[in-house]
């Protein structure tokens, strides 16, 4: 949803901008006055180059002068009433209430025309709340040959899982909408705590548990992980998030803790707030809300219960109510239960768009010293093993 900002917020927006509290992308410039695009358009080149926030409003002047030959006596004027507009990251939930309230100003206003029309469209009106969209246009149009230069950039990759190389290898690392389904209380969860741990070594990584867990027993998992050494567990979660609630995701992915690259994990989509009545709707709308934070750099772990119908068996349509959700993964995996042994699970890959493989890629086993981690085991020594008991 765009609007046209408050001259006032911007000026406070713009100063959370050059202080680093706030990330430059939470701004979208057509919601700027032509000023205001100017000095952001200065502090996002600014920060891309290597400077390190508080910038210097000399700084931001001149450069806006020298990108887009915005006068430095109207960048100093405008830079100087910054002063009276110190907020703190607060500035971000701020901006998403005035979004917030233009989207229900045109959900009503769009109401009104299908009440008196007698019609009603529901994905109008869920268009009209899919606010927080980061899309930029006017990007100049290259063609390959001209972007990609003289010689290739290394290839790229998602975030690595240390603890899983096995899944990281087949997967060519964490990137884009992974969706993991399985059984009730096989270990999807358990599973998505070691990714975000692991990823958590390296960039931001926040757990929402929607699906009921509960902060005090989530503690408790990770006390266990790390054998009650305090020490072990507050370098480990010191970049790591837990939120019992996905009410205030867009306020978490425009705080200055919660930049981009990161990874947000969601356990579970069935527990996701939908009207029940236009359950498909609403869960469209959460999928392209999560599509939006993976384009800004986010990567997502969606947890997904599977249908009863789909029980043993791992199938792309086998996710319980989701509609599209295979059509939104970038990965989608399923974890079996083992007939034969009950510590451990089969990793399966049915869809794969970053990475060379599908199929049973690994057998996960529950690691013997902690209760809540899994450690991999190559399909073929299974396989072999299961020869010799024969």
């Amino acid at each position: 949803m765009k609007i046209t900002l408050d001259p006032n917020l911007e000026r406070a927006l713009l100063r959370a901008e050059a202080e680093g509290v706030v990330n430059t992308d939470i701004v979208d410039s057509k919601e700027l006055s032509k000023k205001g695009k100017a000095v952001h358009d200065a502090i996002t080149h600014l920060l891309k180059k290597g400077a390190k926030p508080p910038l210097h409003p000399a700084s931001i002047a001149l450069t806006a002068h020298s990108l887009s030959g915005f006068p430095k006596s109207s960048a100093d004027s405008y830079l100087k009433s910054f002063r009276e507009f110190q907020t703190g990251e607060e500035i971000a939930t701020i901006l998403q209430t005035a979004r917030e309230k233009a989207a229900l100003v045109d959900v009503i206003n769009q109401a009104g025309e299908q009440l008196a029309s007698g019609v009603l469209n529901v994905s109008d009106l869920s268009r009209s709340l899919d606010f927080g969209s980061t899309t930029r246009s006017g990007h100049n149009f290259e063609s390959l040959s001209k972007r990609v230069g003289d010689k290739f950039t290394k290839p790229p990759s998602g975030h690595d899982i240390v603890s899983l190389p096995e899944i990281s290898k087949a997967t060519n690392g964490l990137a884009g909408i992974w969706v993991v389904g399985g059984e009730p209380g096989l270990g999807k969860s358990t599973l998505a705590l070691q990714i975000a741990l692991d990823v958590a070594r390296e960039v931001p990584a926040a757990y929402i548990d929607i699906d009921g867990t509960g902060e005090a027993y989530f503690i408790d998992r990770l006390r266990s992980i790390y054998g009650n050494d305090i020490g072990r567990f507050k370098k480990a979660t010191k970049s790591f998030f837990y939120r019992e609630s996905i009410d205030d995701l867009d306020q978490l992915t425009t705080s200055g803790s919660f930049k981009a690259p990161g990874l947000i994990i969601v356990d579970s989509i069935q527990t996701l707030p939908v009207n029940f009545k236009y359950s498909k709707e609403a869960m469209d709308n959460w999928l392209r809300r999560f599509k939006l934070l993976s384009q800004r750099g986010y990567a997502m772990l969606l947890i997904s219960e599977k249908s009863r119908a789909q029980y043993g068996s791992a199938e792309l349509g086998g996710y319980k109510g989701t509609g599209d959700i295979e059509y939104s993964g970038t990965l989608c995996a399923h974890v079996l239960a083992d007939d034969d042994n009950d510590d451990l699970l089969k990793f399966i890959i049915v869809k794969n768009r970053h990475g060379p493989r599908k199929g049973h890629i690994v057998n996960l086993i529950r690691d013997s010293e902690k209760t809540f981690w899994f450690a991999e085991e190559n399909v073929r020594s299974y396989v072999d093993r299961s020869k010799k008991k024969r």
